[in-house]
């Protein structure tokens, strides 16, 4: 399990907005029952978190756009989703390999 707190951007076509989020992974472990008895099986990582900005178009913007990507400081992205209500903290559902 991976985590990342701090500045991040998110990448909305040609716009930026300059944004703070915890973000954490996983990767889920379930048993597979068969023949033999049961084994481990490693799922792929999902990851996801909070976003916080203060300005509330961008936070529309956010929610609305299409392609939306996140940006933290070392230049690595990842594809996002961003859910929630303007004004207060927001949803991060990343997709693909966690870029922390």
């Amino acid at each position: 399990m991976g985590t990342y707190q701090g500045d991040a951007t998110v990448i909305v076509g040609d716009a930026t907005y300059d944004v703070v989020v915890d973000l954490k992974s996983k990767t889920p472990r379930s048993l597979v029952n068969h023949f033999a008895g049961s084994s481990p099986v490693t799922g792929s990582p999902v990851w996801g978190g909070t976003l916080e900005t203060d300005d509330e178009s961008a936070a529309v913007e956010m929610m609305r756009g299409e392609g939306v990507r996140i940006r933290l400081p070392d230049g690595s992205e990842g594809d996002i989703t961003v859910d929630g209500t303007v004004g207060e903290t927001l949803d991060v559902i990343g997709y693909g390999a966690p870029p922390f």
